[in-house]
């Protein structure tokens, strides 16, 4: 590999031994033919060390790969987060694993060998190893023990360490103190498959994520029998706040396309359109980094609760939005933004504030891509085979569903899938189970706005931040918004895939910090007071 990266260390020369003695497959697998060695039958070391070149000639050593994992699509160093545990002063040893949790994904264990038992507290280690790390190598869960298990010659006994789900009873703090909190306490620990959560614990901060979001209030509301938005766990993230939230509204959730995710703050607020599914849940992290002075408002897709059909074309969309955003901000400038398709809207939405009499102070565009000129037949054929793709997804999610269900229960919902058959026809998606696929619908509805929508160009002070590392075939059009912005127009490229890893750790940061400075720019120039509603 190039110097600076990441690769596994083999060794080679007089020094490498013939083999394991007694293991011939141990030997095969680790000592292999030496293609730098002209010698007959050389061969190098295969040490499962990773490590890379410095500059200077140098290899900096990073750990072992075999106790290398990932985590929600980042690869993460388990020595590196054990090291960072070892170094709190509150801490005498530690472990950490990568678990199962109940979606299939792997998620970070950390356990905890305290100096003082009493003194323990677990938020602290999270608020410090976040000075230290950044937020997808922090555990979502931690185990105290009085020591960890050692094997016969002295390592850590990773295989009998507990079992998470087992060994964190009674971590949290806080008990349910009515049936309405019970009722949430029982559907949490079913969803994140543990027990011992508290009712102020953090859902985010104790392994949840936006899938286990989509389960938790699907659990809800056949439960309850109440629908929430998804990104109700913004303003009521824990089992208290939520119950007070469902006791407050007497079970009945308004629905907004507003989503105030950190209302809080001096600036100005900026308003951000998610991409293509419409689910602000993306926005999460993002907002954090921005911090506590940076209100951050995200604009979540009309039709994602099943009681309005989505819109089909962006100028009625940012619409909607701005009369949402006026709610809060009733006159300009506007800070606005959005991801992927979610640019298209929020350029539009700063069209249209303009017509209004208002002004746009910001536009920021993140991996947004100007429309794509008309082709009737493959915008045809894409949205069909776009429609087929997710059939064959319920299809597959379904069928899994079913082998986990009695023969009655089994037969009630296979002739119930086969009954929702028809909605292909006549609306060319099948949503079919609907914690999983309420995103379908809103998803295909926002792609037929988007082969109809023409971009008209108008003058507004743009940010566009390129994913980096996107490899794609053909004319890379992002870079025509500056042909739409030439008097006030700026880029930046970011270690970034697509618009997705953005807006997630490690990709998030460099982000924030972009956005930030941007932010901070706008302020020396004219501050902002307290916006008033």
């Amino acid at each position: 590999v190039p110097t600076g990266v990441r690769g596994e260390l083999y060794t080679g020369g007089d020094g490498v031994a013939r083999g394991y003695l007694g293991n011939p497959s141990g030997t095969e697998g680790r000592f292999l033919p030496d293609p730098f060695d002209a010698t007959p039958g050389a061969t190098m070391y295969r040490t499962g060390d990773v490590a890379c070149w410095r500059a200077d000639g140098t290899i900096e050593f990073f750990g072992r790969r075999d106790r290398q994992v990932k985590v929600r699509g980042f690869r993460i160093e388990l020595e590196e987060v054990e090291d960072a545990l070892r170094s709190l002063p509150a801490v005498r040893d530690a472990a950490v694993i990568a678990a199962r949790d109940v979606s299939g994904a792997n998620a970070l264990v950390g356990y905890v060998v305290p100096h003082a038992p009493e003194a323990l507290e677990f938020a602290a280690i999270k608020q410090a190893l976040a000075e230290r790390l950044p937020a997808y190598m922090i555990p979502g869960v931690f185990v105290s023990l009085p020591a960890l298990p050692l094997t016969p010659n002295g390592k850590i006994d990773r295989a009998a360490l507990q079992e998470p789900a087992a060994a964190i009873a009674g971590a949290g703090e806080g008990a349910p103190r009515s049936q309405l909190e019970a009722q949430l306490h029982a559907i949490w620990e079913r969803v994140l498959g543990r027990s011992g959560i508290g009712v102020h614990d953090n859902f985010f901060d104790i392994g949840g994520h936006s899938l286990l979001a989509v389960r938790l209030f699907a659990q809800i509301e056949r439960v309850l029998g109440v629908r929430l938005p998804v990104s109700a766990l913004f303003l009521a993230p824990d089992i208290a706040q939520l119950a007070r939230r469902l006791q407050k509204e007497g079970f009945a959730s308004p629905w907004s396309s507003l989503v105030a995710i950190q209302p809080e703050g001096r600036r100005r607020p900026l308003f951000m359109v998610p991409g293509i599914g419409g689910n602000v849940l993306c926005y999460g992290e993002l907002a954090r980094l921005l911090g506590t002075d940076q209100p951050f408002y995200a604009l979540q897709a009309r039709g994602l609760d099943e009681r309005e059909r989505p819109f089909e074309r962006i100028e009625p969309m940012a619409t909607h939005y701005v009369a949402e955003i006026l709610r809060v901000q009733p006159h300009g400038p506007y800070r606005i933004g959005g991801t992927c398709f979610g640019g298209l809207v929020a350029y539009e939405m700063a069209r249209q504030l303009r017509q209004a009499g208002e002004t746009t102070e910001m536009l920021f565009l993140l991996e947004a891509w100007p429309p794509p000129k008309p082709r009737p037949v493959v915008d045809a054929l894409r949205t069909r085979s776009h429609q087929l793709r997710y059939f064959a997804s319920a299809v597959r999610r379904n069928l899994a569903a079913l082998r986990q269900q009695t023969f009655g229960r089994a037969l009630r919902a296979l002739l119930t899938a086969l009954g929702t058959v028809g909605e292909i026809a006549r609306k060319g998606v099948y949503r079919g189970d609907t914690a999983t696929m309420v995103l379908d619908r809103v998803t295909i509805a926002n792609e037929r706005s988007l082969l109809h929508y023409r971009l008209q160009p108008h003058d507004v002070p743009l940010r566009s931040a390129i994913a980096a590392g996107r490899v794609f075939a053909g004319t890379d059009t992002r870079t025509q918004w500056r042909l739409l912005a030439p008097d006030d127009f700026g880029q930046v490229d970011l270690p970034a895939t697509d618009s997705g890893t953005m807006l997630l750790p490690p990709f998030v940061e460099p982000l924030a910090q972009w956005m930030s400075r941007e932010i901070d720019a706008l302020e020396a120039r004219n501050p902002s007071g307290p916006v008033q509603a």
